[in-house]
């Protein structure tokens, strides 16, 4: 387990291989296709109850599939995230978030 406050966006982290007790998951599946996942860290927010802290990330971008009104994202507590994955080895060309990282730094 991975402390979510410590993170920064941008970071990669890789998500559980399954789900356990606490994972907060969806129960319709609906977000085990990240499961052992690397994925970009988005934003690091605070539940407003219990004050546990969450991350969302930038593979998980619900509005694009809802008309683009509203940011809507997934959320990853602490138990979803096995750990922060260093360098850049995971990299992938087909995944969006990948590809923003990349030409964050080219000057687009």
């Amino acid at each position: 387990m991975v402390n979510i406050s410590s993170l920064k966006p941008g970071d990669r982290i890789r998500i559980v291989d399954q789900w356990e007790r606490g994972c907060n998951e969806n129960t319709q599946g609906l977000m085990d296709k990240y499961l052992g996942q690397v994925v970009t860290v988005h934003e690091i927010r605070n539940r407003i109850f219990g004050g546990e802290p969450y991350v969302t990330i930038e593979e998980d971008n619900m509005y694009l599939y809802n008309g683009g009104d509203k940011d809507r994202r997934w959320i990853f507590n602490a138990k979803t995230v096995a750990e922060i994955v260093d360098g850049g080895d995971d990299f992938d060309v087909g995944d969006i978030g990948d590809m923003k990282t990349l030409l964050s730094g080219v000057g687009f």
